[in-house]
């Protein structure tokens, strides 16, 4: 099993943030970590990878198409300055990220919703309940 992964960092409002990237035969799968307001140091970024790998947050895989041509060392060069220019893996990482987040903002709605329901329902129960007690006789 070939695993491709990718780390990038970017300075973001008030905070430098990384995105792991990852391509998996399952599909691709991105997390996000925090640095803080300092930009990360290399022993740093190897400590995030080391110890808080097992622990990231990874989003649901979705099926994209890895291909497995081998480029020479100047194209890899050449395309990794293009793709830092377009800034084009953040873009994507960063979609994926907000439609995982959407999709969790509604399931939540989804429970509080429920718990709303569930939870009028008991008080009416009670309620019911009080006044049936009140209209017994002694």
């Amino acid at each position: 099993m070939v695993i491709h992964s990718k780390l990038t960092v970017f300075f973001d409002q008030a905070f430098y943030r990384g995105v792991f990237e990852q391509w998996t035969p399952t599909g691709y799968q991105v997390a996000r970590v925090t640095f803080g307001t300092q930009p990360p140091s290399a022993p740093q970024l190897q400590q995030v990878i080391w110890q808080r790998w097992p622990t990231l947050q990874w989003t649901a895989p979705t099926r994209v198409v890895v291909s497995e041509t081998h480029h020479r060392v100047k194209q890899r060069q050449r395309a990794a300055q293009r793709e830092l220019k377009q800034h084009g893996a953040r873009q994507r990482a960063t979609v994926l990220l907000k439609t995982e987040h959407r999709q969790n903002l509604q399931l939540k709605k989804q429970r509080q919703r429920q718990a709303r329901v569930q939870h009028a329902a008991v008080v009416r129960q009670k309620q019911q309940a009080k006044r049936l007690a009140k209209r017994r006789g002694h």
